[in-house]
């Protein structure tokens, strides 16, 4: 079939990929390879390589189609990953994770004389809590007897130097550290790890980081640029001789070396909040919890998205009891995603866990809106409303307008009547805090469906979006 242009949508991520372009068609995703790069893509199919990764579960399922378009040699079809979470969006783990499976990769790339030439957080999307390597074009063949790893800068930039400061404790700078490419410059972490280069002046603390780490992980490339100075000349009589140790790269090394990484332990306001739920390895669900399961399973949604989820008790909940939706969860506290990830990944859950501050997000100029990337038939945002009004001081119109931009048909909000209490100590609560305030406010965003009080300090409004004028 030939396809129509314009019936397809590019995307804009892959702009600069050397075979060619991404397209989306019918909800479906495709790769349109270059008729310069067809053979050689083409190559990573006959030889094995293509169907090792998707068996290792490292790549998502790929075929060759016999789709056609103009100005490209052949089609590709990939199955879709959805949805779409970047690497400042997950949790220690799940980068640890990322990390691993990029290895993993050029391990099983190295068994067909292949290796990936880049390896930034962007070529990884995750399908629940596996983490797939989606970039096809990455894979290039190298040289018989080259020991390196054309990506192996990258990857210290991209995953080592944030997990190196992140098992720490500093999940803060380390997640800044993944908005960019290269995440990590090598002469910021040199300063970082080593504080008495800070004294230096800014010249020589480049010049001290260019010459240690090019000693440590320096290509014959790298080596070859232009730079004076007995000891580079003595780097490039040694890289000729291959004895830098950056021109030897032992991938099973290093996937021991990140196996070990470990998240420092610490507590975090709401770190342990659903641990009340699980005893001895099972969720024990409340009557809240139930009711609200029965009414998500009434309308049968084909994804879910809890907001402000914690430990994602509630989803792992309605992920079993919803087969076939799609459930995404998230959460601002970096220790309660972690657990979450990890949770999910020992009971082989379907939860896409997603470490995001729906009010304040994170957003790069070339990415998506998370509301674009994560928006589902149901959001649920529980026991979260009060902590953004009376805490953080936001406008009510503000905190439900930015929960319908994640939803495309409905909302179950909870509306905590007693405010911040408890269930020892009640602080006061503003006069225009009242059910009925809320209440107001809701019906102006939504079309009210439902109003029950399930606890004391629960009360749960099931809404429907307005249509827009």
């Amino acid at each position: 079939m030939n396809i129509n242009p314009d019936d397809i949508e590019f995307s804009d991520l892959s702009s600069i990929d050397d075979n060619g372009r991404v397209f989306f068609l019918d909800g479906r995703i495709f790769r349109a390879i270059r008729e310069d790069a067809s053979d050689r893509v083409r190559e990573l199919f006959t030889c094995g390589l293509v169907s090792d990764l998707v068996e290792s579960g490292i790549l998502p399922e790929t075929r060759i189609t016999e789709h056609t378009l103009d100005g490209y040699g052949m089609v590709l079809e990939h199955k879709r990953c959805h949805p779409v979470t970047y690497p400042y969006e997950w949790s220690f783990s799940m980068l640890r994770d990322a990390a691993l499976s990029v290895l993993r990769a050029n391990l099983v790339a190295s068994k067909y004389g292949y290796q990936t030439k880049d390896c930034h957080g962007f070529n990884i999307v995750f399908e629940g809590t596996s983490p797939r390597f989606v970039d096809l074009g990455s894979f290039v063949k190298v040289a018989e007897g080259f020991r390196g790893w054309l990506a192996f800068e990258e990857f210290l930039c991209f995953y080592y130097y944030p997990l190196c400061i992140w098992k720490d404790g500093n999940g803060f700078i380390a997640r800044r550290m993944l908005q960019g490419n290269p995440a990590m410059p090598h002469v910021s972490y040199l300063l970082y790890r080593f504080p008495l280069c800070r004294i230096l002046n800014h010249a020589w603390q480049e010049k001290m980081a260019r010459l240690f780490l090019k000693l440590k992980v320096s290509s014959p490339e790298t080596l070859r640029k232009k730079d004076d100075g007995v000891l580079m000349n003595l780097a490039r009589s040694l890289a000729a001789r291959n004895l830098l140790p950056g021109m030897k790269v032992d991938l099973q090394a290093w996937q021991g070396k990140v196996e070990k990484l470990s998240l420092k332990k610490f507590a975090t306001m709401w770190g342990g909040y659903h641990d009340e739920f699980s005893r001895q390895g099972n969720i024990v669900p409340s009557p809240r919890f139930e009711r609200i399961i029965s009414l998500v399973r009434n309308i049968n949604p084909s994804s879910i998205l809890e907001l402000a989820g914690n430990q994602g008790i509630l989803s792992t909940l309605l992920a079993e009891a919803l087969p076939e939706a799609s459930v995404v969860c998230s959460d601002y506290d970096e220790i309660a995603v972690d657990v979450m990830y990890r949770t999910t990944r020992e009971r082989d859950g379907r939860i896409t866990p997603v470490l995001l501050d729906f009010m304040f997000p994170v957003l790069t100029p070339t990415r998506e809106h998370p509301a674009d990337r994560l928006r589902s038939q149901v959001v649920l945002a529980l026991a979260v409303t009060h902590h953004l009004l009376l805490t953080a001081r936001l406008n009510i119109e503000n905190v439900l307008r930015t929960i319908a931009s994640f939803s495309s048909e409905y909302v179950m909000i909870e509306f905590m009547p007693l405010g911040l209490h408890d269930g020892t100590n009640a602080p006061p609560i503003p006069s225009w805090y009242t059910v009925e305030w809320f209440r107001s406010n809701f019906a102006r965003q939504y079309e009210l469906l439902l109003e029950e009080q399930l606890e004391e300090n629960r009360i749960l409004f099931v809404g429907r979006l307005r249509e827009k004028a």
